[in-house]
């Protein structure tokens, strides 16, 4: 899904990197100060996406082989997005080339050429084709988490789909129960389907994309089957993959609206206050996932949200919106293979996080919140970590908000 014609009209484009850094840097508002994670941790621009870019090239140009050196760079790339805020998206002839492209595509090249991608990785895309989820549980367990209450509301027509997304079926399951609750206490007519799979980036992310179409079109099949008009994230992953990816796989655009659920959360609020949890936060500060902020450009409608809840004050960390610092998961996937490097990246946000005074750190992706959960416990920190949807209290299913 990442493949991009390997040809002269490749090499041109991947030619017009200049190798200035800027793909590093933030904007002024953060003084143009390194937000990539791999140059910030490595320093050099062979770590950035100026550097892989020029990789490729090299691949391309048959100067340089693919080896494990090329491979113990370019995955530690959290396609964090910053390298396309500085730099843009290279456009020629109907063909969108961005630098997170560049190395995803350069992740399969060295798949395709015997070069393994980090040792769990290879296991993660084993699970995913075994379990349908990069988790060791059985897809048997996908909704598991659902309490009776949700079961029993579920429609047979729905208007819309909830995707659940893997990591909050299996891991951050709060988070399915709280987003739920709220679509029954809005009266909305929706369905969770137990045959969900995987939205498939760990297969794009790792170079792995092998069998990843098929997971595409079983996706949208099982949807267009329920008839559901609309479709609901809270993973900005699997948003992502369904809104910019899945219409390039499958060679056509999809036959159902996508959407966030903290998009959809302020829709249905239509202006008036939601109730939130009494768990004595009152001061929050909201972390941008990069799957959802810099790839999606929703980076308004989460402080909406929070902003609606009474009597809770939003204070913002320093670097936000496009000049976010990433938590260092990347989807989970770096944070599996280089462990040390992703908590680093994550307790460097969760500091930032600390120093604005705030009771809890509030961010609206399951990967995000595991990975400054965890930096926070490593830490000592008492903060809280939460997904913007476990804030909301929905004691009364049968009133709309």
């Amino acid at each position: 899904m990442n493949r991009i014609p390997f040809d002269d009209q490749y090499h041109a484009l991947i030619s017009r990197c200049i190798r200035c850094g800027q793909c590093t840097y933030g904007d002024e508002a953060v003084g143009y100060e390194p937000l990539c994670p791999l140059y910030k941790t490595y320093g050099f621009f062979s770590h950035s996406a100026g550097g892989i870019v020029q990789m490729a090239r090299a691949v391309y140009e048959k100067r340089l082989g693919l080896s494990e050196e090329i491979r113990d760079i370019v995955y530690k790339c959290t396609t964090c997005g910053v390298c396309e805020e500085a730099c843009g998206i290279i456009n020629a002839s109907g063909h969108a080339i961005s630098p997170v492209r560049v190395g995803n595509f350069l992740k399969e090249l060295l798949v395709e050429g015997g070069v393994e991608p980090p040792p769990p990785l290879g296991e993660m895309y084993d699970r995913v084709l075994k379990n349908r989820s990069p988790f060791g549980s059985g897809h048997g367990e996908r909704t598991a988490w659902m309490p009776s209450e949700i079961r029993d509301r579920l429609s047979e027509n729905p208007e819309v789909l909830y995707f659940v997304g893997c990591t909050t079926s299996y891991k951050e399951t709060e988070i399915a129960v709280s987003f739920a609750r709220f679509l029954a206490a809005a009266g909305v007519a929706f369905t969770v389907s137990k045959e969900e799979w995987c939205c498939g980036m760990p297969m794009s992310m790792t170079g792995q994309t092998k069998g990843l179409a098929g997971y595409a079109r079983h996706n949208v099949e099982l949807i267009r089957k329920t008839g559901a008009a609309t479709v609901v994230f809270t993973c900005p992953g699997c948003y992502t993959m369904f809104k910019t990816y899945y219409p390039e796989i499958l060679g056509e655009p999809l036959p159902f609206k996508v959407i966030h659920a903290t998009e959809f959360i302020e829709k249905h609020a239509d202006g008036k206050a939601i109730s939130r949890k009494g768990n004595g936060i009152r001061r929050v500060t909201y972390h941008d996932p990069c799957h959802l902020g810099r790839s999606a450009g929703v980076y308004e409608a989460p402080r909406r949200v929070i902003g609606a809840l009474a009597g809770l004050e939003l204070v913002e960390m320093r670097r936000n919106r496009q000049n976010s610092l990433c938590c260092g998961s990347g989807r989970g996937v770096v944070e599996a293979a280089f462990p040390d490097y992703a908590g680093a990246i994550a307790a460097e946000r969760l500091q930032e996080a600390a120093e604005t005074g705030a009771d809890a750190l509030v961010t609206a992706c399951p990967a995000c919140k595991a990975a400054l959960r965890e930096a926070a416990a490593r830490l000592g920190r008492e903060m809280k970590v939460l997904d913007v949807v476990e804030t909301l209290s929905m004691e009364n299913p049968d009133e709309t908000p």
